[in-house]
């Protein structure tokens, strides 16, 4: 059965590169499009897919940047996991690693590699993992049985074709969970669209993620994975050392709130609905978007920060100030070698640390461009 398996992803692997070669790159941002108007209608809120560890930053630099940095191609391997667009003949034979301290003992990690086949396109392959760590076992009355572990994977392959300015290319998925004695397996697809500046200055991104389905459920039903659909622009100022992003998600669907009725207020002069959408329509705006900024401080050294406006609203404390939704980092580069660290703020209780480093396999020798 798993070799018949693994023969049909292959075909549909080549099949989807010969696809790539045939398309144009702005028939490819008109079928994005589509997707994002198909997905209205089946759109999931946070909390109700599975997989859901797909969406977690998969190095140290898009931590500090929340995700922003969708919409920049350079050297940086693991930014093939926000858009396989973004993958490019300057990653190749790179390699990427990291691992972020989550919350409660949590351990997420990403592993990557870029191999660049010159006029075929580029090609990345990479391993997300997260392990919740072991756990106590007991069965309904009470009584202690043995430990358990639980922890989820994803085996990434992705391909990118370069057509004058504009790049683009999918990322196949293979996702593997296993949560005490029950185990799920799904597939998921990524498309992504990349254009950029003459002077590499500006560059615009557009991408579906986790586009697919559970092959094998944890019990009877069928749950839906974590579909996003993202656009990113970003801008590197001329005369400053000094790159602005934007990052706008969730595309697919308008209003991401909360619906707290704590928090509701009363007017007896205003009708409910339209009180409700003169209040709310800057917040369900801003719910979509988070900013980013990077400084060049030299040839090796960059600072970063980042705002996130929904994760703030959500994890805030109306009583308590706090930093939620900010998140900030460094990045080294000796030589060839790239050091990062970046943090991200969740709430008053704490946030998420995440260490990068990333390495070439060998000397470059062929030369550029």
């Amino acid at each position: 059965m798993w070799a018949s398996a693994t023969l049909r992803l292959c075909n549909l692997s080549h099949l989807v590169i010969l696809l790539c070669n045939m398309i144009n790159p702005r028939w490819l941002c008109c079928l994005l499009v589509l997707i994002c108007i198909c997905a209205h209608g089946f759109a999931q809120v946070g909390g109700k897919n599975t997989y859901d560890f797909l969406r977690l930053s998969p190095s140290a630099r898009t931590t500090a940047l929340a995700g922003t940095n969708l919409a920049v191609a350079d050297q940086d391997v693991a930014l093939m996991y926000l858009n396989p667009a973004l993958l490019n003949p300057d990653m190749h034979k790179r390699i990427t690693a990291s691992t972020e301290m989550y919350f409660a003992g949590i351990n997420h990690g990403y592993f990557a590699y870029v191999h660049d086949a010159d006029s075929i396109g580029t090609f990345g392959a990479s391993l997300k993992y997260i392990s919740y760590g072991e756990f106590d076992g007991a069965d309904v009355q009470g009584n202690r049985t043995a430990n358990f572990t639980a922890g989820e994977y994803a085996f990434n392959f992705a391909y990118a074709r370069h057509h004058g300015r504009w790049s683009y290319g999918p990322a196949l998925k293979l996702v593997t969970s296993g949560l005490e004695t029950y185990n799920s397996w799904g597939v998921a697809i990524d498309l992504g669209v990349h254009y950029h500046s003459e002077d590499q200055l500006f560059g615009f991104s557009l991408v579906a993620k986790n586009m697919g389905w559970q092959l094998t459920t944890y019990e009877d039903e069928r749950e839906s994975l974590p579909f996003d659909l993202q656009l990113g622009i970003s801008r590197r100022l001329k005369h400053l050392p000094f790159r602005f992003s934007l990052l706008a998600h969730d595309l697919h669907r308008w209003d991401l709130r909360y619906d707290d009725p704590a928090l509701r207020e009363e007017n007896i002069f205003v009708e409910e609905d339209e009180q409700e959408e003169k209040k709310y329509i800057a917040d369900k705006i801003f719910r979509h978007l988070t900013f980013g900024g990077e400084f060049y401080l030299g040839k090796s050294l960059r600072v970063r920060a980042a705002y996130n406006y929904q994760r703030r609203q959500e994890l805030k404390l109306n009583t308590l100030s706090s930093m939620a939704g900010v998140s900030f980092g460094v990045g080294i580069k000796i030589r060839s070698f790239r050091i990062d660290y970046g943090r991200s703020i969740y709430h008053l209780a704490g946030g998420a640390n995440n260490f990068t480093i990333s390495v070439p396999l060998y000397k470059e020798l062929r030369p550029k461009g």
